[in-house]
């Protein structure tokens, strides 16, 4: 019941990712300093993300990054539809509650569904003008959320990188100075050092992609960006938190001044943006430098990225193989299990038959006890003590078959929990048979990834590997200290089940001797009255013998009674011994199961023990591992500060080489324009020369034709003087004939002309491509 609820209400919430990019339009050109936009849910009212520094423009203001905001809806389960999920878009050009521009509020639900990115246009809200906020909305689809997640964090290094330039550029502006002189750079460094630690204490305020939930236990995307960077490359990971730490402030003042010298470029593109004192020329010049080195860092991310990813790949891979075979134990062990279940089942039932046939044995023998009532009423009103004990006999029996009864209810509800137990075992055995398909399928794809790709593993990866092996192990005996617990309970369960049958049967067979005893009893009882009453009747009723046949044939009657309970009580008595046998069967496995738990409960605690030598090794192969993390960071630091001089040295050579390509581009340019100049003409000449041969061609058949009717004529109209002038009709002839191989000729003559210019244009379209071919290479060198 409390899974299906839950998988109810689950099934009801939905969770979507929404890329969103924002664009302003018709603004007063009052606002100095960039604008900012925060994305405030209606239901919790604050601010869950925040984008600074738009890019203003004339009347307009841009944000090139976009925001990932997660959405949760609530799907009514009895309309089907999707409830309202309000969003405020806030514009503001600062911190303060006066800066405010204008407000724009959107319904999520109205795209929960949608597959197609659309553009939204609203005009501002609160606004003292008539600006309007174009919103791009994108629901991104399952498959594409972790690549977006990943885009997500780039975009979050960025936005830091940016919050420190314009930390930068304010303590210029309050010192009045035009330039980063040497004694301002301490500063710097304290305030990133301030940033790194406050990002490590708190969620920082200026990252661009947020959670639409706030609260404990609620992913937010930031988190989620740790968490991978934690997952991807833990040494990193591990060397980060060292930094940050107070214990290592000068490690995080070298990796402060290194990345001060690495990005020192973009500080001082924004000093002079912010002042305004450079030329339209040297701004081109800096934005140019500024792309080439976010798309070098950027490639360099992506590159370190996918080296994580495949590590991390490889470690999945090990872990899954570990699962893999700790669930096909289970599966055995559950098979097992299954097994003697259903053999209990089968015990049950043929208990559940055999007592069946006992309670219709019973219930015949209640019908044949009525009816000898119903029979001895008349004739025995007279011998009232003895029909008083043969009723307490009857009424005792009738307990003693609901007794009877009720057991077999027992017996039946007992039967049918057990087979409920054993659907369960099955259902629970199906969804384990389905993770493993979903495991090996896995485990072959990360297969197929790790052949593409060569990695080598450290000893850290391995010590890092064993340390996810035994948090994986301890948690596979956890959860099977649990089953062996519930296993015990239905243990002792069954155990007392079998103890009250056991008292049962006990009762059964002592009620079983008292009824026997009472029934030989009763039968001497009989014996005697009938002697007597045979005796009274001979001396006092002599003459009334029809009455004599009469009470003989109902005592034969009553002695048939008799034997036929006789007769039930010894099938009693076979039914009860079988019973005990198999109690004694089912004692039997019970002392087998137990002593098989024994050997796994052993076998756990010396797992357990095991387990806590690994932590134990585990930890101190972690503390190695930090100490080498952390001579590995100061290296890392050193190698960083000499690629930044060469990347600077490489710069100038780069752009040396772009300025040589981009001459050599507008030279084969012009080249290019030449050759479709003469390409042009060709074309002309050629189709001109096409269109007269075709003309020709079509001029030279109709004259063949016309000739050649008018001589097949004169050749039928001359065919009647064959005879007397045959020899001037075959010079003739011959000379026709040596026409048509002449005109023939000329017509191959004017084919070939015509393949010769077309292989000319066939070879100037090769030149053509050649030449693209040679501006394209030289525009990428």
């Amino acid at each position: 019941m409390f899974r299906s609820a839950r998988w109810r209400r689950e099934k009801n919430k939905i969770k979507t990712v929404f890329k969103l990019q924002f664009h302003a339009t018709q603004l007063p050109q009052l606002y100095a300093c960039p604008l900012a936009i925060s994305v405030v849910p209606g239901d919790v009212g604050k601010p869950t993300v925040r984008l600074e520094k738009g890019i203003l423009g004339e009347e307009s203001c841009r944000w090139d990054y976009p925001v990932y905001e997660t959405v949760k809806y609530i799907r009514d389960a009895k309309t089907g539809k999707i409830n309202e999920r309000i969003y405020h878009f806030v514009v503001s050009a600062g911190s303060s509650k006066n800066s405010l521009v204008g407000e724009v509020s959107i319904d999520f639900a109205d795209y929960a569904e949608a597959t197609i990115p659309s553009t939204v246009s609203l005009p501002l809200k609160n606004s003292k003008s008539d600006g309007v906020l174009h919103v791009s909305i994108q629901r991104l689809q399952e498959d594409v959320e972790q690549n977006e997640v990943v885009e997500a964090e780039d975009i979050n290094i960025k936005s830091q990188s940016r919050t420190l330039n314009t930390q930068l550029n304010n303590s210029n502006r309050d010192e009045g100075t035009n330039s980063h002189s040497s004694e301002d750079l301490p500063l710097i460094i304290a305030s990133h050092n301030a940033e790194l630690n406050d990002n490590d204490r708190t969620s920082s305020g200026f990252i661009t992609m947020s959670s639409s939930e706030s609260g404990p236990g609620l992913n937010a995307p930031q988190e989620l960006g740790l968490r991978n960077n934690m997952l991807k490359d833990p040494t990193s990971f591990l060397s980060s938190r060292t930094l940050t730490s107070a214990s290592h402030l000068p490690k995080a003042n070298a990796s402060a001044a290194s990345y001060v010298e690495h990005q020192q470029p973009q500080w001082e593109l924004c000093a002079d943006s912010a002042h305004g004192i450079s030329n339209d020329d040297s701004k081109n010049s800096f934005q140019g430098t500024f792309a080439r080195e976010r798309s070098q860092q950027a490639s360099a991310i992506e590159m370190e990225k996918i080296k994580s990813e495949l590590i991390m790949m490889a470690r999945q891979q090990d872990v899954s193989e570990m699962e893999i075979q700790t669930l096909r134990k289970q599966i055995v062990k559950e098979s097992k299990r299954g097994q003697d279940l259903s053999r209990e089942i089968l015990g049950l039932k043929g208990e559940r038959d055999t007592l069946k046939l006992e309670c219709e044995k019973l219930k015949a023998f209640q019908k044949c006890m009525e009816e000898a009532k119903s029979k001895t009423k008349s004739p025995f009103k007279r011998g009232d003590p003895f029909l008083e004990e043969v009723r307490q006999e009857l009424n005792y029996e009738k307990d003693l078959n609901s007794n009877l009864w009720l057991q077999l209810q027992k017996t039946k509800e007992s039967n049918a929990e057990l087979i409920l137990a054993v659907k369960d075992l099955n259902e629970m055995l199906e969804q384990k048979s389905r993770e493993t398909f979903y495991l090996s399928n896995k485990v072959r794809s990360y297969e197929k990834a790790i052949s593409r790709s060569k990695t080598d593993d450290d000893e850290e990866q391995k010590a890092l590997e064993e340390l996810v092996k035994e948090h994986k192990d301890s948690k596979e005996m956890y959860l099977l200290e649990q089953k062996i617990m519930y296993l015990c309970s239905e243990i002792e369960i069954y155990r007392r089940e079998k103890d009250e049958l056991e008292i049962q049967m006990e009762q059964l067979e002592l009620d079983y001797e008292i009824l026997k005893q009472e029934n030989h009893e009763m039968s001497y009882k009989l014996e005697q009255s009938q002697l007597q009453e045979q005796l009274k009747i001979q001396y006092e009723c002599s003459p009334s013998f029809p009455n004599i046949n009469e009470l003989e044939a109902q005592v034969e009657s009553l002695e048939n009674d008799l034997k036929k309970q006789s007769k039930g009580h010894s099938d009693s008595l076979t039914t009860i011994k079988q019973l005990e046998t198999h109690i004694m069967s089912l004692e039997k496995e019970l002392d087998q199961q137990a002593q098989e738990f024994d050997v796994d409960l052993e076998a756990v605690t010396s797992a357990r023990v095991e387990q806590e030598q690994r932590a134990i090794q585990a930890e101190e192969a972690l503390r190695k591992i930090k100490l080498k993390n952390a001579n590995t960071a100061e290296k890392l630091q050193e190698e960083f500060r000499r690629l930044s001089v060469k990347m600077a040295s490489t710069f100038d050579a780069n752009e040396k080489v772009a300025m040589k390509a981009l001459a050599e581009a507008s030279e084969l340019h012009m080249q290019k324009g030449q050759l479709e100049e003469m390409l042009q003409k060709a074309n002309e000449e050629l189709q001109s020369v096409k269109d007269d041969y075709e003309s020709k061609l079509h001029v030279l058949s109709k004259q063949m034709l016309m000739e050649f009717e008018d001589k097949s004529r004169q050749l039928e109209q001359q065919k009647k003087h064959d005879e007397e002038c045959g020899g001037n009709f075959s010079h003739e002839i011959q000379g026709l004939k040596a026409e048509l191989e002449m005109l023939s000729i000329e017509n191959n003559g004017l084919s070939e002309q015509a393949d010769q210019k077309e292989n000319m244009s066939l070879e100037l379209e090769l030149n053509e491509d050649i030449n693209e071919s040679l501006a394209i290479r030289g525009q990428n060198a």
